[in-house]
């Protein structure tokens, strides 16, 4: 009996060290709030952001976009850590698509960013509300080129706790399978050899 406590306690012992080292992830979500530029989106969770990483529009949790300036088009991507926007440090960018584009791949009319979000790599992996209030930047290919608007920018990173990967689960699942039936069958081999006999 002893042995089979020690079996689950080793196989508990293995899920639980396979979860601490798991690779962690992240959730980023972005707010832009401007007169008529108004969105959120939000990632599943992803590994941590270590250079420019861009998630189109349907592979996003979830987006919001109530700007009326944006009335005709749809979010296409969404980028975190852009390099060089304006010239300055990176940004998150988020592009955006009309009716007469998505036919085309690759195929984008406008997008808008902070200027200058100023995070460093290091806060994309940091848990915390990354905000900027610099000026923020609307280029529309459309017609209007590059433009300016006053508004404020946030980056939210949290991050999200591993879970057990179904492989882990299912050899936990089995050993405490065979160590019960380890117990039933000594537990039938005792009573066999303890019975009343006649």
């Amino acid at each position: 009996m002893r042995k089979a406590l020690s079996i689950i306690g080793l196989l508990f012992a293995a899920m639980i060290a396979q979860v601490a080292h798991a690779n962690p992830t992240y959730v980023y979500t972005y707010t832009l709030s401007s007169p008529g530029y108004d969105l959120t989106w939000t990632t599943d969770p992803i590994a941590a952001v270590t250079g420019q990483t861009q998630i189109f529009a349907a592979n996003l949790a979830s987006y919001s976009v109530t700007g009326s300036n944006w009335a005709g088009y749809a979010l296409y991507s969404a980028i975190i850590d852009e390099p060089n926007c304006s010239g300055l440090n990176s940004c998150q960018v988020t592009q955006f698509t009309s009716s007469s584009c998505l036919t085309e791949p690759g195929c984008f009319e406008s997008d808008i960013f902070s200027t200058n979000d100023g995070l460093t790599l290091a806060e994309y992996s940091t848990p915390g509300t990354y905000t900027s209030n610099a000026p923020i930047e609307v280029l529309d290919y459309t017609c209007c080129g590059a433009s300016f608007v006053s508004g404020t920018t946030s980056l939210t990173v949290s991050a999200v706790s591993p879970t057990p990967e179904p492989a882990s689960i299912a050899l936990f699942g089995t050993g405490l399978f065979g160590i019960g039936f380890i117990i039933r069958k000594r537990l039938f081999a005792f009573g066999q050899e303890h019975s009343p006999t006649a």
